[in-house]
C-alpha cells in the first residue's frame, strides 16, 4: 500500500477537471478535511488551535459567499459547522456530483462518517497534518533500513502499527526489546501519543473487536470503534477486544498513522496470513513496499498485489495511472490491484467504475476483490500441484 505523494496542485486539478472549477466538489473536500483535522486534535489531546488552520477558513468564506448567493442559511462559528455537517449532504444546499451518498452526512454523532474521508482524500492528503507526518515517518524509517539492509525491520515495523494500534508503554518497551525493532526505537516512539482519557468507559479504553482500534464515545455517549468504515459494518453493542486501565498509560497510533497505514494494511496482513496458511510462499511489501505482497508458486510464477483500500474508484484509476501501474520490480508473471471487500458492499459499482477509468489493466494484470484473488490463489494452487513443476518465465 503506497503512501501517496501526490501534489495538492495534482489532486485539485483532477477535481476541478471533472467537476469544473471552484465547485461545490471540491468546497466538500476542503471542508471533510478540516472536520477530520479537528476530530484528529480533539481525539489527540490537542487544544484547537485558533485562529483556526487551512482550509476551515476558507471553507468559511465560501460558504458564506455560495450560501448568501443563494439565500441559504451558512455556518458561522465552527459549533454551528459542527452541527450543520450533521445534516444529510442533501440538505447542505451544495450541488452534489454523481457517486457520493446525499442522505449521508459527513459527521455522525460527533464522529466523521466514512464518506467525509472519502472526500477528504481528493482534496489533497498531503496538505493535512495528520497526513504530512505520516508520510514523512514512514520514509524515515524506510530510509533507515535501506541503509542498513534491512528489510525485515521495516516489515515488523509496519506490522506492529497494523496490529497494535493501541498498547500500554509497557508493552511498547517489550516491543523495543525484540532485536528487530531496537533500531528503530526513536521512530516506533513516535508513532504513539497518549490515549485520549475521555474515551474510557467505567475506568478502561477499550479496543474494537473487529480492529484492534479505540472505541470512542459518540455524543449520545455509545462506545464505536473510532475507524469509520469499521464503524459502518458493525451493529449494537460493541464488546471489547481489550480493556486497559487508563492509568497503565495507554498509548495510541498517530491520527495519521492510523487512517494511511494502519487501517489499509489490516487486509494486507489478512490476506498475507491466509496465504501462508494455504502454505503459498508470500513476502509482505517486498523491496521495501515495491508492491504489498509477492507470491512466489511451485511452478515459479510469481504474482504481484497491491491492495487498495479507497472509498472513490475514479480517483484510485487516475492516481494508478498517473503512477503509471504496477512497478516491475521485484519482477512478476500476473499482477493484481486487490480491493477489499466491504468497497463491493459500499458500492456496487465500484470494480466497473475503476476499470473504466484505469489504464493499466491487461492480460497479465487484473482488478479484484479479496474473496475472488483468494479463490483465484486456491485454484492456481490445486494446478501446480497437479501437474509438473516447470519454471515460468519471468516477464
Amino acid at each position: 500500500m503506497k503512501h501517496r505523494n501526490e501534489s495538492s496542485t495534482e489532486v485539485t486539478d483532477m477535481v476541478v477537471g471533472v467537476f469544473g472549477s471552484d465547485s461545490d466538489w471540491e468546497l466538500l473536500s476542503w471542508l471533510s478535511r478540516g472536520l477530520l483535522a479537528v476530530s484528529d486534535s480533539y481525539n489527540s489531546n490537542e487544544m484547537i488551535p485558533y485562529p483556526l488552520p487551512d482550509p476551515l477558513p476558507r471553507v468559511f468564506h465560501h460558504l458564506a459567499v455560495r450560501q448568501m448567493w443563494k439565500k441559504k442559511h451558512f455556518p458561522t462559528t465552527l459549533l454551528e459547522l459542527w452541527a450543520w455537517a450533521h445534516q444529510p449532504l442533501v440538505k447542505l444546499g451544495l450541488e452534489l456530483p454523481p457517486g457520493v451518498d446525499p442522505a449521508k452526512p459527513l459527521l455522525e454523532n460527533g464522529l466523521p462518517t466514512a464518506q467525509c474521508e472519502d472526500l477528504a482524500e481528493l482534496a489533497g492528503k498531503e496538505t493535512s497534518p495528520a497526513a504530512q507526518y505520516s508520510s514523512k515517518l514512514m520514509n524515515e524509517v524506510m530510509d533507515l533500513c535501506q541503509t542498513l539492509n534491512a528489510p525485515h525491520t521495516y516489515v515488523a515495523f509496519r506490522q506492529l502499527l497494523i496490529t497494535s494500534p493501541v498498547l500500554t508503554a509497557a508493552e511498547l518497551e517489550r516491543c523495543l526489546c525484540d532485536n528487530v525493532l531496537r533500531s528503530l526505537a526513536q521512530q516506533v516512539k513516535k508513532a504513539y501519543l497518549m490515549a485520549p482519557h475521555f474515551a474510557a468507559r467505567q475506568g478502561y479504553l477499550e479496543t474494537c473487536p473487529r480492529c484492534n482500534n479505540l472505541l470512542m464515545p459518540t455524543s449520545t455517549q455509545q462506545w464505536v470503534c473510532v475507524d469509520a468504515f469499521c464503524r459502518h459494518r458493525q451493529t449494537g453493542y460493541q464488546k471489547a477486544a481489550k480493556r486497559f486501565p487508563v492509568e497503565k498509560n495507554v498509548l495510541w497510533l498517530h491520527p495519521g498513522l492510523r487512517r494511511y497505514v494502519a487501517v489499509p494494511g489490516q487486509t494486507e496482513v489478512r490476506l498475507w496470513k491466509r496465504l501462508c496458511q494455504m502454505q503459498i510462499e508470500v513476502e509482505l511489501w517486498p523491496d521495501f513496499d515495491a508492491y504489498d505482497l509477492r507470491l512466489v508458486f511451485q511452478d515459479g510464477e510469481v504474482w504481484a498485489v497491491d491492495v487498495k483500500d479507497w472509498g472513490n474508484p475514479v480517483a484510485l484509476a487516475r492516481e494508478i495511472n498517473n503512477q503509471r501501474g504496477m512497478r516491475q520490480f521485484p519482477h512478476w508473471n500476473r499482477a493484481f490491484w486487490v480491493f477489499p471487500d466491504h468497497r463491493r458492499m459500499q458500492r456496487p459499482d465500484y470494480m466497473e467504475l475503476f476499470k473504466n477509468n484505469c489504464e493499466y489493466l491487461s492480460a497479465t494484470v487484473s482488478a479484484v476483490f479479496e474473496k475472488e484473488f483468494l479463490n483465484l490463489a486456491d485454484k492456481k494452487l490445486r494446478q501446480v500441484s497437479r501437474s509438473p513443476h516447470r519454471p515460468v518465465p519471468a516477464t
